[in-house]
């Protein structure tokens, strides 16, 4: 009984995801290339507290400087009306500071604090930590040099630290007028102690243990790293460089530097229990940045060094590069689904190399992926599309009705399902094969919400 509620869940989120999907599909106008966005479309605020009835609170605004490519991320103080005033910092001024009181701020002991993974490790962001396929793709010439060993040997990878020596008109790089880049797509997400209400079994022992966290803020920037900033002044507590990126960031150094895109995407905080042990992570696609997902175990707020992954200076947990992934520029989702498992779920994204849209399920314990196929998208706009469009009939009177009655049996199904689960769990069954006989069975609320699409163009 239990694995048929499973295969109603797979059906369920199915019918969901085909109606909500094939209704933008058949809404859209235009053709999107997921490697571009644009520039005006800049993210908004991202709030400490998004209930302003209960007080008064901070909140965090993305800026860039179009053409100069320098960004910024400025405090503000929110009023229970709304009504926002600057507050006391500036990611920019907190960087230009540092790079005044700090000789060698991008590389001095308490300077800088930078991560990237190599594939199976946390690594710093240094020359002699990255992979050889990673060295070749930043700075070619210098890793052609055998005697290029050190830590800093690469002026590619020094220039991205901060290094200023060789910008322009002392040097042939790109003259940069501040150290972080462009902030554009990627809301600010706050990060402070927790604070969920949440009864489930050792969640009151994990709040208790990090009442006091200090806040950070995450956002990405378009100089290929996400930044953490301390809430309280701004400064930057670390960075993580997105390892899918590396092969395109020496664009950065070029002295004729066309705007490209990097961390770009929305982010997502969550407290969730993996494995029976509370975290809170963070995780986020690139957006028109790369194709890629990545999650960290952002439970401690600090970082104690750069070449440190014992303990809880172990932030990445994983990055996912497979070819079921593309440009993935909404906010995932961060859970506990009905096997019991803490997943980040999101989109596939746009043009994965599979070309296939999936709902992408990413275990947070470490197990492997898995995705459920969601072939509606790709059969119903192929064998409807054509006639559509011999017929001349407009797409946005026929489609949304369809489309809308797919979505109301899919919350109907899921409502049931839950229920059901629920009513069978406490009946004492285990898990079983849930997932496997979910997509057994995936091919029905398909063939559904063909058919209610087909009639709806009918």
């Amino acid at each position: 009984m239990l694995n048929r509620n499973w295969s109603q869940f797979g059906a369920a989120l199915t019918t969901l995801f085909c109606g909500l999907t094939t209704s933008s599909v058949l809404l859209a106008a235009a053709t999107h290339d997921p490697t571009t966005q644009p520039i005006w479309n800049i993210a908004p605020f991202g709030l400490k507290n998004t209930n302003l009835s209960a007080g008064p609170t901070k909140a965090y605004r993305p800026w860039f400087e179009n053409g100069a490519w320098q960004g910024d991320l400025i405090e503000f103080d929110i009023a229970s009306d709304g009504t926002r005033t600057p507050g006391s910092w500036s990611a920019r001024g907190a960087f230009t500071a540092k790079e005044a009181n700090v000789a060698d701020y991008w590389k001095a002991v308490g300077g800088r604090k930078i991560i990237t993974f190599d594939g199976t490790y946390q690594v710093p962001f240094l020359w002699n930590t990255l992979t050889g396929q990673q060295a070749m793709a930043l700075d070619p010439v210098t890793a052609a040099d055998a005697n290029a060993i050190d830590a800093y040997a690469s002026p590619v990878l020094n220039y991205l630290r901060g290094d200023r020596q060789l910008e322009l008109p002392n040097g042939t790089l790109r003259r940069r007028y501040n150290l972080l880049g462009d902030i554009i797509h990627s809301q600010p997400v706050y990060v402070g102690a927790p604070n969920a209400d949440s009864i489930l079994p050792g969640y009151a022992t994990f709040k208790n243990t990090y009442n006091s966290r200090a806040g950070r803020v995450y956002v990405g920037a378009n100089d290929g790293m996400l930044h953490v900033f301390d809430a309280q002044d701004g400064t930057e507590v670390y960075a993580y460089v997105p390892s899918m990126l590396i092969d395109k960031m020496n664009l950065l150094t070029k002295a004729s530097y066309s705007h490209e895109f990097f961390v770009d995407g929305q982010l997502a905080a969550a407290d969730i229990s993996v494995s029976d042990s509370w975290k809170t992570v963070l995780a986020g696609g690139l957006g028109a940045g790369a194709r890629g997902l990545f999650a960290l175990d952002i439970t401690d707020a600090s970082l104690s060094s750069e070449t440190s992954r014992a303990g809880t200076d172990a932030k990445i947990i994983w990055e996912k590069t497979d070819s079921a992934l593309g440009h993935i520029h909404g906010r995932p989702r961060i859970a506990t689904l009905p096997d019991g498992k803490a997943y980040v779920v999101t989109g596939n994204g746009y043009g994965s190399n599979i070309g296939v849209a999936k709902l992408y399920l990413a275990p947070l314990d470490g197990d492997a992926r898995r995705t459920l196929a969601m072939g509606c998208l790709v059969t119903v706009p192929v064998l409807l599309f054509g006639t559509l469009g011999h017929l001349g009939l407009p797409l946005d009177i026929i489609s949304s009705p369809a489309a809308n009655v797919a979505i109301a049996l899919g919350i109907d199904s899921m409502i049931h399902l839950v229920t059901a689960v629920r009513r069978r769990r406490l009946a004492g069954d285990g898990e079983g094969l849930a997932w496997r006989a979910a997509r057994d069975r995936l091919w029905q609320p398909v063939a559904g919400a063909m058919l209610i699409l087909a009639a709806g163009f009918g």
